[in-house]
């Protein structure tokens, strides 16, 4: 097995995200623009034009902060753990080391197989607490589940390894 591994989830889901986002802002644009040239009187009607900068900042920055939460998202896989960063502010990360893997399956969303990806999700047994961590958007995630379980296997194999019930 390579000393590391690293794979980004697909890009598609953060455009996505800033999609869905952008077109509530524009029909938000919109509505504000109509009400102040509509409704609100105009002697305040400048309060209109700020609200709809506003909106319109929001949507930039949004933008920039999905982008920058899925560059620094990824999944590490080495020879002690497996790695999964998450986030940008906050970031979180989650270390999973081979003995405390329980078992891994793979599984797709209709979002997933319209970008050609998938999630990983792992069980793990830690203690006496068992929980799963799903990692989603991922290329190739069947490659990557056949990896996790060759090593495994190849863990089991080699030496004794604790198995939680």
């Amino acid at each position: 097995m390579p000393e590391e591994i690293t794979v980004y989830p697909h890009v598609g889901i953060a455009i996505l995200n800033i999609a869905k986002v952008w077109i509530g802002c524009i029909i938000g644009i919109f509505a504000i623009l109509w009400a102040g040239s509509h409704i609100i009187p105009p002697e305040i009607g400048w309060t209109t034009n700020l609200g709809a900068f506003l909106l319109l900042c929001g949507g930039v920055l949004f933008a920039i902060q999905q982008l920058m939460h899925y560059s620094n998202t990824y999944l590490r896989i080495t020879s002690e753990a497996i790695i999964y960063k998450r986030g940008w502010i906050p970031s979180t990360t989650d270390n999973i080391f081979w003995v405390n893997i329980k078992d891994i399956n793979s599984s797709t969303s209709i979002t997933e197989s319209l970008l050609g990806t998938g999630s990983i999700i792992i069980v793990v047994a830690l203690r006496n607490e068992i929980y799963t961590a799903k990692i989603g958007y991922l290329p190739n995630h069947e490659a990557i589940c056949t990896l996790i379980r060759d090593r495994i296997g190849k863990l089991s194999a080699d030496t004794r390894q604790v198995t939680y019930t």
